[in-house]
């Protein structure tokens, strides 16, 4: 008996792997070439909101004075560097292919993450806002 219990389980587990977690690994991101299109498009008006903000806290920066001014561009240009490395992670994912796609994705997210976080620490460490 248990040896048709066994049975029964592993063809339920057969069933659910190829009938159900193609719907539960759905939250990979979009397929189509218009929805790669679309995430790409968002994360290109992303980067250039955050290209507004670096300008405006360049802006500000420029008039700190003594030790937080070294200190202010030195972040800059570290924060700089995160920004080409997340330009450079978008553009891979804007030209890559279906094999790919999900990966570059995830490096170009962590990239502008990586971005969004350095800047955020930049304004609350320099209290520049």
């Amino acid at each position: 008996m248990k040896l048709r219990q066994s049975g029964f389980v592993a063809v339920v587990m057969i069933l659910f792997v190829f009938f159900c977690l193609p719907v539960v690994r759905g939250n990979e991101g979009p397929t189509s070439k218009e929805d790669r299109n679309a995430v790409v498009k968002q994360m290109e008006e992303e980067l250039n909101a955050l290209d507004k903000k670096i300008a405006e806290l360049k802006e500000k920066g420029s008039e700190t004075k003594g030790e937080i001014k070294a200190e202010f561009k030195e972040q800059m240009i570290v924060l700089q560097k995160k920004r080409e490395t997340a330009g450079k992670k978008w553009q891979a994912m804007k030209e890559a292919g279906e094999n790919g796609w999900h990966k570059v994705r995830s490096d170009a997210n962590s990239a502008v993450r990586d971005l969004k976080s350095f800047y955020n620490s930049v304004v609350d460490h320099l209290k520049i806002h």
